[in-house]
């Protein structure tokens, strides 16, 4: 029996184990990084600290949750950005002098309507309070409305 294929929305054709095993494999790379973000990568942000006037974290589009309890450990840290299923209430209470940046992922934003944006781009607003949401590698097929309404979405916050 050939395996049923089906044309994502990167334009790939992959199948459902092929999916899966994706899957499991961006898992267990998030798993490696949060352990490499404690055990090596941890000393070598602190050292950028300290050798920095001003210093942040880019942490691509991720949940940042399995690695709040190591990025408290850098003193002083003046810019963080996240995924949107971030507990952005936590990263209030450890970081209270930061203004969180969190990403509206950009195949999220080309799927919805005008209204699912307007309502999704606010009810994010109000999670992420003093803060920042950002719209980056906006994705082919995103319509020029689309982008329109999340800016003023977000600009009536």
């Amino acid at each position: 029996m050939e395996a049923e294929y089906n044309l994502t929305e990167d334009h790939m054709f992959i199948g459902e184990e092929d999916r899966e095993a994706i899957e499991r494999e961006v898992q267990n790379y998030k798993e490696t990084i949060k352990d490499l973000s404690r055990d090596q990568l941890l000393e070598f942000d602190k050292r950028f600290n300290e050798s920095f006037e001003i210093f942040g974290i880019h942490t691509c589009n991720w949940s940042i949750d399995s690695y709040l309890d190591a990025l408290v450990e850098i003193d002083g840290l003046a810019y963080l950005d996240m995924g949107a299923d971030t507990d952005i209430e936590r990263v209030h209470e450890l970081f209270p002098g930061i203004c969180p940046s969190v990403f509206f992922h950009p195949e999220k934003l080309r799927g919805l309507s005008e209204q699912e944006i307007e309502r999704e781009i606010t009810k994010l607003g109000k999670r992420i309070g003093r803060g920042y949401i950002l719209f980056s590698d906006l994705e082919v097929g995103t319509t020029d409305s689309q982008i329109r309404v999340a800016y003023e979405a977000a600009a009536s916050l």
